[in-house]
């Protein structure tokens, strides 16, 4: 089974820690098919606890309503459902207000598959929402997610190996969950760039 924490995302999350630094940024997730794999490898970094609040890992559809208070009916509505640009950006919402240490959210849901409905089968949703502040310094409600991207993971040659034999389930599932934490990390890092312009 491959190691799901890679040295490519490790190398990404070190840059990304020196980046919430560099923009006072204090940050939280809410991840789905990513199961807290994002706040993990971000947390390889020493230091990162001054940067990093936490994470809710809401993988389950009605965790996402019981802990976030993502509304059910757009989490069953069969246009939209849990792994949507829309519930994305909720999530990210939903995470500042019951964070309110943190001033960024970032969010992600997908379809890791294998077995996943054909029309989401590796499609994966980020979304990142930033928290404002208000004159005289109130805080402020966070504004809509800024952020928003869809990737779909393909497998094409990862699903055999040097000797032609068929990847398992759990192989092509973990080579996935690793390119969807490379997709997060990667938009966080455009977001905090962004940020120092």
């Amino acid at each position: 089974m491959m190691d799901l924490i890679n040295e490519s995302n490790r190398q990404a999350a070190g840059r990304i820690r020196q980046l919430l630094e560099q923009t006072g940024t204090q940050l939280v997730c809410a991840e789905s098919c990513t199961a807290g794999l994002v706040s993990a490898t971000l947390a390889q970094w020493p230091g990162i606890s001054g940067w990093l609040c936490g994470g809710f890992v809401v993988y389950q559809t009605d965790i996402k309503h019981e802990w976030l208070g993502i509304d059910p009916k757009l989490l069953q509505h069969p246009d939209i459902g849990p792994v949507s640009r829309e519930v994305t950006g909720m999530l990210t919402l939903r995470a500042l207000e019951r964070t309110p240490q943190a001033n960024v959210a970032i969010a992600v849901t997908g379809h890791l598959g294998p077995g996943a409905p054909e029309l989401l089968d590796g499609v994966v949703f980020v979304a990142i929402a930033e928290r404002f502040h208000k004159v005289a310094d109130e805080l402020g409600v966070a504004s809509q997610p800024g952020v928003e991207r869809m990737f779909r993971l393909r497998d094409h040659e990862t699903l055999s190996d040097d000797t032609g034999m068929k990847s398992s389930k759990i192989d092509v599932r973990s080579s996935r969950m690793a390119r969807a934490v490379s997709h997060v990390l990667g938009t966080l890092h455009d977001f905090l760039i962004q940020k120092i312009r």
